[in-house]
């Protein structure tokens, strides 16, 4: 890949901007713990962090578990591990606790961080276990955290070709598959993200997937730290909380999909056009969206919506905004990501022609998953079908 992460501060440099740039202004803020972070503390608690791994002996290629829902705690050690350099592997607890010992002993983790009330199995995996604790609090790792200091640490050099996140599927119907991310996959798949949903300094991101998968940390914990923007986080979806979350923190985007937007309308549609006047738009992924569901829910409450497509191994690949959507669209697909609609043979295929969605933007790279016993298989190498079928019209939009 020709990645655009080649500076050498990564992920650190968005946070040490932020920091210099907006020290107060709201990085986090947590909806169901009442507790939020800024983006100067994030940097410090950061570098807080780095120091910690350092004396810990964590470098470059080591990794780092982090069992755990969406909390502030939760992300604040995600950003904090990807701005020092290690690999944070991040496990949904909720939908893989049935595989715990089976992932923990194939991710062979440096440290294994555990919110609490997790059952205890330090006995039969590798690593060394600590209770992640609370940031408000100074509890478990944050109580540590703090004979730290502020400033920022050595941090391990970095290529783009470095493992920088492995993150675990559902799980729902079969063991979960874990996705290995070089620092490259992960970097280059922000920016774009972030601007295909044109996400901007003043907006105020609602969301409530679960922050162990790509899919929400792209979108909304890291495309939130480069544009220096606030993250609001929710532990999971409530319809019935949904518009409060909105209206009480002058949400600008908030995350969605079919499920999600189809309750909305079910439940709440009495609200009308006056449901969110903060809302720029919601957003519609992981499953196709009716046309009939999409103008439903415009003409209930007036809120556009804008989607996006990805996958687990690939990143976010398309996306849109209020400026730049079409009806039935996942939007235009990113420039790096060389989509290309082909026919069974390989060949491409003209505007308007439905074949399969492939990726040719990693050349260099291979698309990855860590297997049970601890080996790293890879599924592609330079291109990849995503196993959808699509095509792209004249104006460059995608429909899948």
């Amino acid at each position: 890949m020709n990645s655009s992460a080649d500076g050498g501060d990564y992920f650190f440099g968005w946070l040490a901007r932020n920091a210099h740039d907006c020290p107060d202004k709201t990085a986090i803020r947590s909806l169901d713990q009442g507790a939020e972070i800024t983006h100067g503390l994030l940097f410090e608690t950061a570098n807080r962090l780095a120091h910690y791994y350092r004396q810990r002996g964590i470098g470059s290629g080591d990794r780092v578990a982090l069992l755990a829902n969406n909390s502030l705690e939760h992300l604040v050690v995600y950003l904090g591990s990807l701005a020092y350099g290690c690999t944070i592997c991040t496990i949904h607890v909720e939908m893989n606790a049935t595989y715990f010992e089976e992932i923990l002993n194939s991710i062979d983790a440096d440290l294994i961080l555990c919110e609490d009330g997790l059952p205890d199995f330090q006995r039969s995996v590798p690593g060394h276990r600590m209770n992640l604790g609370q940031w408000t609090g100074r509890t478990g790792l944050f109580r540590e955290l703090q004979g730290f200091p502020t400033t920022p640490a050595p941090r391990p050099a970095l290529t783009p070709d470095n493992d920088i996140s492995i993150f675990y599927t559902s799980g729902t119907a079969s063991r979960p598959k874990g996705v290995v991310c070089s620092l490259a996959e992960l970097y280059d798949n922000t920016l774009p993200t972030a601007d295909a949903f044109g996400i901007g300094r003043n907006d105020r991101v609602l969301d409530y997937r679960s922050m162990n998968w790509m899919s929400a940390q792209v979108l909304s914990a890291l495309g939130t730290v480069a544009k220096g923007s606030t993250l609001l986080l929710a532990q999971r979806f409530s319809v019935s909380r949904f518009f409060d979350w909105v209206n009480d923190n002058q949400a600008t985007i908030a995350a969605g999909n079919p499920t999600v937007i189809n309750m909305l309308v079910n439940r709440e549609s009495a609200r009308g056009h006056g449901a969110a006047p903060s809302l720029r738009f919601i957003t519609s992924s992981s499953a196709p969206l009716l046309a009939s569901e999409w103008l439903r829910f415009e003409e209930t409450f007036g809120i556009p919506i804008c989607q996006g497509y990805g996958t687990s191994e690939t990143g976010w690949i398309a996306g849109s905004h209020e400026g730049a959507r079409k009806l039935g669209s996942v939007g235009r697909p990113f420039s790096y990501q060389k989509l290309r609609i082909v026919n069974e043979d390989g060949a491409e295929l003209s505007v308007d022609e439905i074949g399969a969605i492939q990726l040719n933007g990693n050349p260099n790279g291979r698309y990855r998953y860590l297997d049970n016993d601890g080996s790293i298989r890879v599924n592609a190498e330079g291109s990849t079908l995503t196993g959808d079928l699509g095509f792209v019209d004249s104006e460059g939009f995608l429909f899948v």
